[in-house]
């Protein structure tokens, strides 16, 4: 593995770490979650906001998709194949399918019915639940595989798998899920110590 294999990886983490808390802590202090009415009002507009949150699926799962290659190619960590694509299929669902919910209704509102913005709305909250969950799960796997097969003295490594795990836990109480603004881009910024590095300095350190 040449050291600049993963270098459009370790950018790519680097700025999701930076993008993710910019965006939920300007989604939240725009007051979208202060009320009802207010989010409901937010599933009629398609805006800029639709397009960076797109945005963040998508280096999610070039993120979490090189992470697989550099564990299972080059490190020989098979065992996360499953959970990590597991999660990158959730991390589609969940980016595209709020996205793709939202500009159907800034399409259709006003040529819809009341039940349908009942299902959009429903259909919203079990995407959100459901991709919480499913991640939950897939980060504490993909942590405890880690600790599993890091028989070597990976340093790195093994801060990913312990703070992947606490990423998993705090994603499936859903209630602490805000708690992610903080605890996803660290998970972020290791990741892209890995891409970055040399393969022999993630064994040795």
């Amino acid at each position: 593995m040449k050291n600049n294999d993963f270098t459009a990886a370790g950018i790519a983490a680097i700025s999701l770490a930076v993008l993710f808390p910019l965006y939920w802590v300007y989604i939240i202090s725009s007051g979208a979650f202060d009320s009802g009415a207010n989010y409901y009002q937010t599933t009629l507009e398609f805006s800029f906001d639709d397009v960076w949150f797109v945005l963040l699926g998508v280096l999610s799962i070039f993120v979490y998709w090189s992470l697989k290659k550099v564990l299972d190619n080059h490190l020989g960590y098979s065992a996360v194949r499953v959970p990590i694509t597991i999660a990158v299929i959730a991390c589609g669902i969940y980016a595209f399918g709020l996205a793709g919910l939202d500009a159907f209704m800034s399409i259709f509102a006003d040529q819809v019915g009341l039940s349908t913005h009942k299902f959009v709305l429903g259909a919203q909250y079990l995407i959100g639940v459901g991709a919480l969950i499913v991640f939950g799960i897939a980060d504490i796997l993909i942590g405890a595989l880690i600790l599993k097969n890091a028989d070597h003295d990976s340093a790195v490594l093994k801060i990913l798998a312990v703070v992947m795990i606490i990423q998993g836990i705090v994603e499936l109480t859903i209630v602490l899920s805000p708690l992610l603004i903080g605890v996803f881009p660290i998970t972020l910024i290791i990741m892209s110590v890995i891409f970055l590095s040399k393969p022999q300095a993630i064994e040795v350190v």
